[in-house]
């Protein structure tokens, strides 16, 4: 593998290492009052993920790659929550990982699939 190659993978690495820095905090929204509505929790969790499934197909080219691998840090990162003081393992955000992960995709094939569609001329 060429370093190009290889450095593609270095900003869903980062966004990782990210997501564990903020899974080991009792409070990883810091606070936040703008954040402070029912569910907002799980909205953060699916635009996380979201973004790391994104990063994860930029870097493979694969769309099941990307949300394999999400799902599977998905699942990490809760288990890891559960070694946290203040942190609670809970399968609905795991869902909400999941779902972020999965329409991030669905977006990001389409604007691909649009782009190239508007970059090819009609034969």
């Amino acid at each position: 593998m060429s370093i190009r190659k290889a450095l593609r993978w270095l900003p869903a690495l980062v966004w990782m290492g990210i997501i564990f820095v903020a899974s080991a905090s009792p409070d990883a929204l810091g606070g936040s009052s703008f954040l402070d509505f029912p569910g907002a929790d799980k909205l953060v969790h699916a635009a996380v993920f979201g973004v790391l499934a994104a990063l994860l197909f930029g870097a493979s080219g694969n769309v099941l790659l990307a949300l394999w691998v999400t799902c599977a840090y998905g699942v990490s990162d809760e288990i890891h929550q559960s070694f946290v003081n203040g942190r609670v393992t809970d399968t609905l955000d795991l869902l909400a990982d999941v779902s972020g992960a999965a329409l991030a995709l669905m977006l990001v094939v389409f604007l691909t699939h649009t782009r190239l569609r508007i970059k090819k001329p009609l034969q």
